[in-house]
């Protein structure tokens, strides 16, 4: 990414050239009002909202561009991509998320590495490095990042006052994780909520040293490591530490238990917050993942906006996601808790605006530094791979399979989608 960003700076010297829609005129030199369709994944109304906004103020920057927003939930928005992409008429602004993206860059998105390179008001070092190489395929730039994050531990700050637990900024084992549960469990409560989902159980993986991905991009999930990991999760289930889970299928399930007070702990990450704050009706704490047996990890993603590769308005479109990424957009995301902004510029507007979230900004900060960080940049076809790993992981959680068999099942399946 490095190299992305050499050469972005010196393309912009050696040309020289100023990006036309800088001014707010059209790249295709049309007079006439353009509307540009966004299709978006939204986990709320109350998102939804928000990004309605801030599609109403690239009108107000542009006032030639109208922004046409459509949502759908993040499992939907994952079965519609692929089938707009296909269908020869794709929105003009496209969602995508840095874990996903290799399945859908080179396909269907427009590459922006000479768009950015021609606009002298774009800041291309304001991003976060570690996402904009994840919306990259090798040098060139598919999408401007809006947010980054890690993954960090929520917690229920009235329910630790309520029994005189200390908060769980405390923990430095896993066994000091296993035994808040068990004060918890004392209590005819749980101390945590075990994930449905592949993105947040990573961070368990990494905890115990074991990575999912190789070099040569193969996939591997059933090894000892990662079987010890499931197996680990499946006992704070079986130990009445987290709840069973009753509805695997549901990605949002761990967040409703903590948004019903049910559970004292859970995984997510800063963008999220809208959602923690709006659904939770008590005072919200943050600290860093649990501890694995062997190290102390998070994974960092984000997300960002590209443009369909069909679009007939590609300067518009660049106009449009450029101001959905601009300083003032990000402020805005920052301030309503959906984003901690990709931009370094930003990030301590986050804070700021959330300093009655105990423990978000020293949680958040240590969870990106490089010895805990580690970029969640996955391989082609993930959606799939995660699909079948989550599938088989819920015959596990409701205890009809061993961890073993259930991932010996989901490897068959890998090595056919990914050819290994």
């Amino acid at each position: 990414m490095r190299k992305l960003m050499t050469t972005v700076c010196i393309m912009i010297i050696a040309t020289g050239m100023i990006f036309a829609g800088g001014t707010g005129e059209s790249k295709s030199g049309t007079a006439e009002t353009v509307t540009l369709r966004w299709l978006m994944q939204v986990s709320s109304a109350e998102e939804a909202r928000q990004w309605r906004e801030l599609a109403a103020g690239v009108t107000e920057r542009y006032p030639d561009i109208l922004v046409e927003l459509s949502t759908t939930d993040w499992n939907g928005y994952w079965t519609k991509l692929p089938s707009e992409l296909a269908g020869g008429n794709p929105p003009d602004i496209l969602y995508m998320q840095s874990m996903r993206a290799k399945d859908y860059l080179e396909a269907g998105f427009l590459p922006l590495s000479q768009y950015v390179a021609d606009d002298p008001d774009i800041n291309i070092a304001d991003f976060y490095s570690g996402i904009l190489e994840g919306l990259s395929i090798g040098e060139e730039l598919y999408c401007l990042p809006y947010d980054f994050g890690p993954y960090v531990m929520f917690y229920n700050q009235d329910l630790f006052d309520l029994y005189g637990l200390p908060y769980p900024d405390t923990i430095e084992t896993t066994e000091d994780f296993e035994k808040l549960c068990s004060q918890f469990a004392d209590h005819g409560t749980y101390g945590t909520v075990v994930p449905t989902v592949m993105d947040k159980l990573y961070t368990y993986f990494l905890g115990s040293g074991a990575s999912l991905f190789a070099a040569d991009g193969t996939v591997k999930v059933n090894d000892s490591r990662k079987i010890e990991t499931i197996e680990y999760l499946q006992g704070l289930i079986d130990q009445g530490y987290a709840p069973r889970i009753s509805d695997t299928g549901n990605n949002n399930w761990d967040r409703e238990q903590f948004y019903a007070g049910n559970v004292a702990t859970y995984l997510d990450g800063p963008w999220n917050l809208t959602n923690i704050k709006e659904k939770s009706s008590f005072a919200v704490g943050v600290t860093m993942v649990p501890p694995g047996n062997l190290y102390q990890r998070s994974q960092v993603a984000g997300s960002g906006f590209g443009i369909s590769k069909d679009t007939d308005y590609p300067g518009e479109a660049y106009l449009a996601i450029k101001e959905l990424t601009s300083k003032n957009s990000l402020s805005k995301l920052a301030g309503w808790g959906r984003a901690l902004p990709a931009r370094s510029s930003v990030r301590d507007v986050f804070y700021e605006l959330h300093a009655d979230v105990n423990g978000l900004h020293d949680a958040v900060e240590k969870s990106i530094t490089t010895d805990i960080g580690v970029p969640f940049i996955t391989p082609i076809r993930w959606q799939q791979v995660t699909n079948t790993i989550s599938q088989n992981l819920e015959a596990i959680f409701i205890g009809n399979v061993s961890a073993r068999k259930g991932l010996d099942n989901a490897q068959k399946i890998i090595d056919g989608i990914l050819g290994q």
